[in-house]
């Protein structure tokens, strides 16, 4: 775990990590805030890492196969660019990317294909996330079970819509703060059988 060594861990500590520790399972590097989308894809890093001879090599975060926790909540440097162009894991079951402010729809339609397998994502406090984003998710991410999308301004009860549609494994439900949502989210949401808990207060 990384989390809190927000001034230790930089691009190029990253890149190390991604060549030599390519079994991890689990990599929490919340609050790291020096992180940006170079040191995740290995592209435009400012300078290279490794370099043998005249040959310059970087690393992606998705070298890491075996990967199945991610949390880089409050990582706000990182851009729909690194969900696209690194944020491969076939195997990913849980991923927090709360506080990651620049996230929007272009990096939600690439992830959602990308990390099929999860079952638990937060997107609190990412404010670009909308119904779209919310519709995505519900069609794709056949096992999710726990949705964080507390403080997500733009989520509205058409988003309610299409996980009631679309989300057959949901259990928990964060939407604490979405004040475009309806009192009634329980009665909206009852075709989920699964459902146990929504948080909305």
């Amino acid at each position: 775990s990384m989390a809190g060594s927000a001034s230790n861990m930089t691009d190029c500590a990253l890149q190390h990590i991604f060549l030599h520790l390519t079994s991890l399972e689990h990599f929490n590097l919340e609050r790291s805030t020096k992180l940006t989308d170079a040191g995740f894809t290995g592209i435009d890093l400012p300078q290279k890492t490794f370099a043998i001879w005249d040959i310059a090599e970087t690393f992606s975060i998705d070298r890491l196969r075996k990967l199945r926790i991610l949390k880089v909540s409050g990582c706000y440097k990182i851009t729909d660019f690194a969900l696209r162009y690194s944020f491969r894991f076939m195997e990913l079951k849980e991923l927090s990317l709360s506080r990651c402010h620049q996230i929007t729809k272009q990096g939600m339609e690439k992830l959602v294909t990308s990390c099929p397998a999860l079952e638990y994502l937060d997107l609190s406090e990412c404010p670009q996330i909308n119904d779209y984003c919310v519709e995505l998710i519900a069609q794709n991410l056949k096992r999710l079970s726990t949705l964080k999308l507390a403080n997500c301004p733009l989520v509205s009860d058409v988003a309610l819509g299409f996980l009631a549609q679309y989300c057959k494994n949901l259990k928990y439900l964060y939407v604490r703060g979405c004040h475009k949502l309806p009192p009634d989210i329980m009665e909206r949401l009852a075709k989920i059988t699964t459902l146990r808990q929504v948080y909305k207060s």
